[in-house]
């Protein structure tokens, strides 16, 4: 009896032009960071971009099943919602982590000054706790 080959944890991933220009700024923090972390990620930042150029549900609000749809992965929509829920219930992924991603994501890695910040905590429609930053 054949057994068949299983893909086994194999991501489908859609690539394109944006993505990997974002998995290769994350990825300078390769070692540093792990790997899982820098590409979920980019995929989120990839999603965050998708949104805001207008493929938004949820009547004008950021929801995370809007996020989940515009994952670059080429599985179906719940698999895709599982994969982002898992992310953001992440233990590792803390501020001080997110942080430096975010930094590099806004201005690069190649930044050569102190870059000033504004951080404050909220919450999105009362149920997540939200870091935002801003520079000065």
């Amino acid at each position: 009896m054949k057994r068949h080959r299983s893909s086994g944890n194999r991501e489908r991933i859609e690539s394109d032009d944006l993505l990997g220009k974002l998995m290769e700024l994350l990825f300078v923090y390769r070692g540093m960071i792990r790997v899982t972390i820098l590409k979920n990620m980019a995929w989120v930042t990839y999603a965050l971009v998708t949104l805001f150029h207008g493929a938004r549900g949820g009547n004008g609000w950021l929801s995370k099943a809007a996020l989940a749809r515009c994952l670059p992965l080429g599985t179906g929509p719940k698999e895709r919602e599982q994969r982002l829920y898992r992310f953001l219930a992440n233990i590792r992924l803390t501020p001080e982590l997110l942080i430096p991603l975010h930094v590099a994501l806004a201005c690069g890695t190649k930044l050569r000054e102190r870059l000033p910040m504004i951080l404050d905590q909220t919450t999105i429609r009362g149920d997540r706790n939200v870091t935002h930053w801003a520079d000065l």
